[in-house]
């Protein structure tokens, strides 16, 4: 882990610097030297930032990294797809055709596919290697649009964020930050399109604690604190975001009936990765 690399380094370095030797005191006496004290200072300031980081970097909210897409956001990708598919040899054509109606994927037909494809070459190989993730992720979005559940579109919700009166989150919502695109996704249960006012305080004091502490991660509170007041701060809005995201999922879970014995609940798109 760097931070611990870094931080036992500047230890070893200033206790060579200054000849000490005694396992007892790490850092050593206390300095009288005005030039020694000074660049103890600043080595002991990084220790305690360090100390503080490791304490703190494995601590995140339980709100996921990903994102559930929209009914729009998967219409969209569903045209997507068709264009790609649009290109498939032609005894694939009769497999296509029916996802787009709907179908699923037949798991005896998909091997046989699979099998044929690895058995030939040429453009027809190629283009089976390279376009079945996408066959698999059409049929997918075919079962999600049919079943649910879907996350709710973020593009409204931030449209009203990029006006709030705290310039923090305003910025954040106009520049479409990932971290705001995610977390207000997951705080709000699909079909809603509005953002109510202790949500709103919520992302705001968010947005406030990454301008103060200088967080540039994608996610929400940053990888870890660096300073007391900072991991401080970081506790009590992990607590807030836990409680908002469950409250968010307990009225999505009412809405959504699932089907019995279902392997996927929910498609994700990871925002973290721009997509």
């Amino acid at each position: 882990m760097q931070v611990w690399d870094d931080a036992v380094r500047d230890l070893a370095a200033h206790r060579l610097r200054h000849g000490i030797d005694d396992p007892d005191r790490p850092t050593g006496p206390d300095h009288t030297d005005p030039v020694d004290r000074a660049v103890w200072d600043q080595a002991s300031g990084s220790l305690a930032s360090a100390r503080i980081w490791l304490d703190t970097h494995t601590s995140a909210p339980s709100v996921p990294t990903t994102r559930t897409r929209s009914r729009q956001e998967l219409h969209a990708r569903r045209d997507d797809l068709d264009g790609m598919l649009a290109t498939a040899p032609a005894d694939h054509r009769k497999l296509i055709d029916r996802l787009r109606r709907g179908g699923t994927l037949d798991p005896d037909e998909t091997s046989r596919l699979l099998e044929d494809a690895l058995a030939t070459q040429g453009d027809r190989r190629r283009w089976i290697l390279e376009h079945w993730p996408h066959v698999v992720e059409y049929a997918q979005i075919n079962h999600t649009l049919s079943t649910g559940p879907v996350g709710p579109d973020p593009e409204p919700l931030l449209d009203q964020l990029a006006g709030a009166s705290r310039p923090a989150l305003a910025t954040a919502a106009a520049g479409r930050e990932p971290w705001l695109l995610t977390l207000a996704a997951q705080l709000h249960p699909p079909g809603d399109s509005h953002v109510d006012q202790a949500i709103e305080q919520l992302v705001a004091d968010i947005a406030d604690h990454r301008a103060r502490w200088a967080i540039t991660e994608r996610t929400p509170l940053g990888a870890g604190a660096t300073d007391a007041g900072q991991a401080v701060e970081r506790a009590a809005l992990m607590g807030a975001i836990d409680e908002a995201v469950q409250h968010a999922q307990a009225i999505d879970d009412e809405r959504w009936t699932f089907e019995t014995g279902s392997g996927t609940r929910q498609l994700t798109l990871d925002d973290a990765f721009g997509l």
